[in-house]
């Protein structure tokens, strides 16, 4: 049986995750990966951006619940509009970060960015990181 590298994990179950978490392992990925890249790269991601942002994720997500419990009043949807945008907006804020670092972090090892699309970056999220992952595996020390 072929040995797999440091930090390798199937697409199907990384796209599975984040479907049946309803996009909580988003966030999770998006840690671990910020972590990682913190610790080996100049690009830093702050943890209070990252506490700010998965809060304000489940905030949003809340709502979003809430909303469909009490559909057919559109109205509380209307009320939280505010609160998805804000939260969408810092969630691709934190995905481009990522990328950036996940680039610094391919430079510095291998003499090349990784070829992270940004377009693929954005759409895909931490599908398309652990595709490329696995792709071109870090050389990692993750204490």
């Amino acid at each position: 049986m072929k040995s797999r590298a440091p930090g390798y994990t199937p697409i199907y179950i990384t796209a599975l995750l984040c479907v049946l978490s309803m996009g909580c392992y988003l966030f999770y990925m998006l840690y671990r990966l910020s972590v990682l890249t913190n610790r080996h790269t100049e690009h830093r991601i702050s943890i209070p951006f990252m506490l700010t942002v998965t809060t304000l994720f489940g905030l949003s997500l809340a709502s979003l619940c809430w909303a469909v419990v009490v559909y057919p009043d559109l109205s509380a949807l209307q009320a939280h509009l505010p609160l998805h945008v804000v939260s969408s907006f810092l969630d691709m804020l934190w995905i481009l970060r990522v990328r950036k670092g996940l680039q610094s972090l391919w430079q510095n090892q291998r003499g090349d960015d990784g070829g992270l699309s940004p377009v693929l970056s954005s759409m895909f999220h931490v599908v398309y990181f652990q595709h490329k992952i696995n792709q071109r595996p870090l050389a990692l020390d993750e204490q």
